[in-house]
């Protein structure tokens, strides 16, 4: 694992507006004004907020378990305001602007850089760069009451174990990366001994690596709560981060007028099947009868590439959910005839959309570079394609289809997305790790299926800003 000299010339982050420590803020030009200003109106909110909590919320109780063994159910604790972006010094200028609006709307944002964390003289503890990510998310999440939190880098493809048993060390050579965790199973799903898992920075009880030999083993996640929130940024340029951080602050939440399924029959799979199933699952339970909603199946003849591209483009879709065959390159497949990257770069959809992808390997972040998966380019296209995108970083787990309940494995966890999403705050971050706690309650994280149901929930995750509210009035 990586030492802290690994990072050539690593220093406190300077544009300190943001830095953990106010004796070492310095200014950042032409956001400074911003910054200051934003800060007042947090300031005056914090100021008058406290006064009105226990007349706002009387009664009312926290969402944080360990909320209420220190304070009366009937005055409830600070709200967790808390929004952190971790990221590298190369895009500290290209985040500063989201940072400064996360606090004109009465956040307490911070950007801090990993070269600032893996500093000795921070004495921030952890025996690699993500185990000392993760104690920094702690502390703010103890003491600031922390919610949100933005990996603004991507992962390094060259640490990527692919299916070897063998773990790859961490080594920051790479100016732009925030590394991802890697979790072990011994007995591999579904062909992999690691898998990447974000969720390592979300769910903060317990080390993960509970015999202390270096390796998180799924059998050592005891504990899957989500404590905060989060998202990833997958940038490996500065244009890149740019174009993300640009579309999420010109990003206006709009009514949720339109939600387009796709369901493919999976052939050749037994059974054939036909995800339509799931998509009328959801459209019944989950989505508002005022949502229009626009379905493309298989056994309706009407799904196809052509068709997808022209609904995407010009259907002024805000939601998007696909279900069917999937890989790193390709969204479902109808034999050759299936959305891939040369659809991608051409997409001009005016609204960039939420997009929940259910299928194998469409949101692999942590891929060799300098490829990416189609979620990244997704995300990373300026104005156009997704606002967000949740999915697989490996394959999906089939299970059964819905019935009279919401399934199983993959089935079950695209329907608790959509529920949480439209009955929530309209949060992609939010509703995923809702979902996940939801899923996790119902089906467990012992037994029989444990295997199963610790890769299908560590695997998928977000790429873009968790607390980005999507759909409003």
């Amino acid at each position: 694992m990586a030492e802290p000299s690994a990072i050539q010339g690593a220093t406190t982050y300077p544009a300190a507006s943001f830095n953990r420590n106010p004796k070492e803020k310095q200014k950042t030009d032409g956001w400074e004004i911003a910054v200051k200003t934003a800060k007042i109106i947090r300031d005056v909110a914090f100021v008058i907020g406290p006064l009105l909590w226990p007349f706002l919320f009387a009664g009312c109780a926290s969402d944080d378990p360990s909320d209420s063994e220190t304070n009366p159910p009937h005055v409830p604790p600070p709200p967790r305001d808390g929004y952190l972006i971790v990221t590298r010094e190369m895009f500290a200028d290209q985040l500063a602007p989201l940072a400064a609006s996360k606090i004109s709307k009465g956040f307490n944002a911070e950007i801090v850089t990993l070269e600032w964390i893996m500093d000795p003289g921070n004495l921030i503890e952890g025996r690699d760069p993500q185990e000392k990510i993760r104690n920094y998310i702690i502390e703010q999440y103890q003491e600031n009451n922390l919610r949100w939190v933005l990996l603004a880098g991507d992962a390094d493809g060259d640490e990527n174990p692919g299916a070897s048993d063998i773990p790859i060390p961490t080594v920051l050579d790479k100016a732009w990366e925030i590394p991802a965790r890697y979790v072990h199973q011994p007995d591999p799903c579904c062909g992999y001994y690691y898998f990447p898992a974000d969720y390592y920075y979300s769910a903060l009880e317990g080390t993960w690596d509970e015999n202390g030999d270096g390796d998180c083993e799924s059998s050592e996640i005891l504990d899957l709560y989500p404590n905060v929130y989060v998202g990833r940024l997958p940038a490996q340029t500065q244009a890149e981060m740019a174009d993300m951080a640009d579309k999420i602050l010109n990003y206006s939440p709009v009514p949720a007028q339109s939600f387009l399924s796709v369901g493919a029959i999976m052939e050749p799979i037994p059974g054939s099947m036909d995800q339509s199933v799931l998509s009328e699952y959801i459209i019944a339970n989950c989505v508002p009868a005022d949502v229009d909603v626009t379905t493309l199946y298989s056994k309706d003849g009407n799904l196809n590439r052509t068709i997808f591209n022209d609904e995407l483009n010009y259907g002024g879709h805000t939601l998007v959910n696909t279900t069917g065959h999937g890989s790193t390159q390709y969204l479902f497949a109808e034999g050759t005839d299936y959305f891939n990257f040369t659809d991608v770069y051409v997409l001009n959809n005016s609204v960039p959309v939420l997009w929940y992808s259910n299928a194998c390997n469409n949101n692999q972040f942590d891929m060799y570079a300098p490829n990416n998966s189609i979620s990244e380019q997704l995300v990373k296209l300026a104005d156009h394609g997704a606002i967000a995108f949740i999915g697989s970083a490996r394959v999906g787990v089939l299970g059964r289809m819905p019935d009279n309940d919401i399934g199983e494995y993959s089935s079950a966890h695209n329907v608790l997305f959509w529920k949480h999403f439209f009955s929530g705050s309209h949060r992609p971050g939010e509703a995923l790790y809702q979902a996940n706690l939801e899923y996790s309650n119902i089906f467990g994280l012992t037994g029989v299926s444990e295997r199963g149901n610790k890769f299908l929930l560590l695997t998928i995750m977000l790429l873009g800003d968790p607390e980005l509210t999507i759909i409003g009035e």
